[in-house]
């Protein structure tokens, strides 16, 4: 990528794709669409559109919904827009939806599904329909951010407090994405399906990086489907959670007659990366055996999904691997400190506890 920023980078690549690239593969339980990276970029421009006709620009816009294609093109027109994207988990009740927006200073609201009554009645709320009914802008008019500016602010998980939320400027995603783990960049990867919830450091990096590399993003039903949905849309990698390593494990383990592995992973599938948090060593352990290959690793939403990544094997299993080329590392009273361009920004709008964990650039 060139010094821009990682937005527009990548929607100016996405316009201009000499080879027509596949972008996304959907399935909806009937049928495969798939949409070629200048498609995507059309789509992008014409959300982006929605925002600058209404001069909706530095503003905090919180983007909600499931992992989506409608998803991905509101994150881009929200980020090319000169706003910042606020991802949140679908999942929580409305009323904590509201408590967060407003502990963000959320301003609007961009639903890929239906809103609650709850949020549509305190901020204004766009629809993926409403964004797509503008005519394309063109890239000479997106609006450009600085590298220091803030473009994603994310919640953190608050299993030990009260969740943070986490700054990351154009220039901590853009590491963040440039970064190299040798995974995406595989040429035998062309197809990658990923479960990881896109509101999380964790989809939403494995889904920019997937994309700047000109790979095809499957995109099934949700991850109740999964085992339906894959023998469909047959990827060669997938990034799972561990409760659905589990669920792969058993499921292999106690297989129907007359079923096979493919009949449920499709013909394609190899490699399998465990994300979100710690797996179960004895589940990952009956997959290699079974002949998958397992990458593993350790970031966090402060280092915006950055740190270290490792593939398994007898000799190292169940590790975090190795240190990507994007950070510097060292080991201080027991604890891993991490240092590089994909450090956060810092907590939103709370000193304190940035002072606590990053010290002279170290966190």
């Amino acid at each position: 990528m060139n010094n821009r920023t990682y937005t527009l980078d990548l929607i100016s690549r996405f316009s201009a794709d000499p080879c027509g690239h596949v972008a996304f593969e959907l399935f909806d339980g009937k049928q495969v669409t798939q949409i070629q990276y200048t498609a995507f970029a059309g789509d992008i421009l014409c959300a982006v559109s929605f925002f600058t006709e209404r001069n909706i620009t530095g503003s905090h816009i919180a983007l909600i919904g499931a992992n989506s294609y409608a998803w991905v093109v509101a994150f881009f027109a929200i980020t090319a827009s000169g706003n910042i994207a606020v991802p949140m988990n679908p999942q929580i009740s409305p009323e904590l939806l509201l408590y967060q927006c407003r502990k963000a200073d959320v301003s609007a609201i961009c639903a890929t599904g239906t809103a609650s009554p709850v949020l549509s009645e305190a901020f204004p709320c766009y629809t993926y329909p409403e964004l797509m009914n503008c005519k394309e802008i063109p890239l000479s008019e997106l609006r450009e951010l600085q590298p220091h500016d803030t473009s994603v602010m994310l919640f953190t998980s608050g299993t030990t407090d009260e969740n943070k939320i986490v700054e990351l400027s154009c220039e901590n995603l853009h590491s963040s994405i440039r970064s190299d783990d040798g995974i995406f960049s595989a040429p035998e990867i062309r197809k990658i399906m990923s479960v990881l919830p896109m509101f999380h450091i964790s989809g939403l990096r494995g889904t920019l990086a997937m994309l700047s590399r000109f790979k095809t993003l499957c995109i099934g039903r949700s991850p109740m489907y999964l085992f339906k949905d894959l023998p469909v849309l047959s990827p060669d990698y997938v990034l799972l959670v561990p409760m659905i390593v589990e669920s792969l494990a058993k499921l292999l383990q106690h297989l129907p007659q007359n079923h096979t592995a493919q009949t449920y992973l499709g013909s394609n599938l190899r490699r399998i990366c465990v994300g979100g948090a710690s797996a179960n060593p004895q589940h990952c352990r009956y997959l290699m055996e079974q002949g998958f290959v397992i990458d593993g690793g350790y970031a966090m939403t402060e280092t915006a999904g950055v740190g270290t990544w490792g593939q398994w094997d007898g000799a190292h299993f169940n590790t975090i691997g190795k240190l990507s080329s994007e950070l510097l590392c060292r080991v201080e009273d027991g604890e891993l400190l991490f240092k590089g361009p994909s450090i956060m920004k810092g907590y939103y709008k709370d000193r304190d506890a940035t002072a606590a964990v990053i010290r002279d650039g170290w966190l």
